[in-house]
């Protein structure tokens, strides 16, 4: 039996107009058939491929037409955002959060494409593309996933203000697209923070319209339906009025040069797991000393004798790249052990 990208190529070859909710198939062989599209002067529509029932393929491709968008920052994964949501409300951990979502149908048996963020990659590559008009691979963004997140840290967050959301991200950088795939610190006055469960949430900036936000239903059946029922339409309205094929924006067959992820700035938090002894402490503020990097402030909670201690420094703004070196450079160091961690802050 012939794979969808031939049956999806052979009937674009031929005229004719298609609807796909594979944003897996579009992430790979996007650029082929959306070149394909064009050619033929034919229509590939995706809706449903993103954020599934938000029409935020719409919004970024007529509503803010008029806009250019600088930015997009959302939640786009159910899975994982169902899972924080349960870690951070019932403070259990990602193994058991997991095995919730897979009971409520909400996390596949084998959820690596989702935990590990690589469905969110995607997603935002797709996006990224539409927004900016040039083809992002989503093989060359950075991505990191949810499963190291620990209960410690999301009761950390909560205690200071935040809570975690695996966040995909894709802004304009002197003219340069930067796209990632984290799990972030997120402000409770934050538009993303109170997006809970299996929920999605897109963040837009633009030039005219500034900031806006399009929520809803991020998967399921009837959330699916619509966007594709949405798609229809639009094919509906085309065949009546003739509008020209408008598979991409632009020109989609330019590869962007992605703006570098070590220049990137960024607030940070470190949790840095460590043994009970003293110098501790003064390993890690010398390092980051070292590394130009400013401590906003430090927290040390849930001693116990016979256990790793927890030691949380938030620090101000400054590069990905030195942010990584430091934190290399303190976990070689003699009682800290490797098991520690950083995330941004947005």
């Amino acid at each position: 039996m012939p794979s969808e990208e031939t049956i999806i190529s052979q009937a674009l070859g031929k005229g004719k107009q298609v609807i796909t909710a594979n944003k897996a198939l579009l992430a790979e062989h996007g650029e082929e058939l959306f070149k394909l599209a064009r050619e033929n002067g034919v229509r590939l529509k995706f809706e449903a491929a993103v954020g599934g029932g938000i029409p935020i393929i719409k919004v970024i491709r007529e509503s803010l037409m008029g806009n250019r968008i600088t930015r997009i920052s959302g939640i786009v994964n159910g899975t994982t955002n169902y899972i924080l949501t349960r870690m951070t409300e019932s403070e259990i951990t990602f193994q058991e959060a997991l095995k919730e979502a897979q009971e409520a149908s909400l996390a596949e048996k084998d959820p690596a494409m989702d935990v590990e963020g690589g469905d969110a990659a995607q997603k935002i590559s797709l996006l990224a593309s539409i927004s900016f008009g040039c083809w992002i691979d989503y093989r060359r963004i950075l991505v990191e996933g949810i499963t190291h997140i620990t209960p410690e840290e999301i009761a950390f967050a909560r205690f200071s203000g935040f809570v975690f959301k695996l966040l995909a991200e894709a802004k304009l950088v002197d003219n340069q697209p930067a796209v990632t795939v984290f799990p972030a610190l997120v402000g409770m006055d934050h538009p993303l923070a109170s997006v809970r469960d299996e929920y999605n949430a897109v963040l837009l900036e633009s030039d005219f319209l500034g900031s806006s936000v399009y929520q809803g239903r991020g998967a399921g059946g009837q959330a699916t339906a619509s966007s594709v029922a949405s798609d229809l339409g639009d094919l509906l309205k085309g065949i009546v009025v003739k509008w020209k094929a408008d598979s991409f924006p632009n020109n989609p067959f330019d590869r962007a040069d992605l703006f570098p992820v070590e220049e990137l700035v960024y607030r940070y938090f470190f949790h840095f797991v460590t043994e009970n002894h003293p110098g501790i402490w003064a390993t890690v503020t010398t390092l980051l000393a070292e590394n130009n990097i400013n401590i906003e402030s430090v927290q040390q909670k849930w001693l116990d004798p016979s256990r790793p201690s927890n030691l949380f420094v938030l620090v101000d703004p400054v590069k990905e790249g030195k942010v990584r070196r430091a934190y290399e450079m303190i976990v070689s160091s003699e009682g800290i052990s490797s098991d520690s961690n950083f995330y941004r802050i947005v």
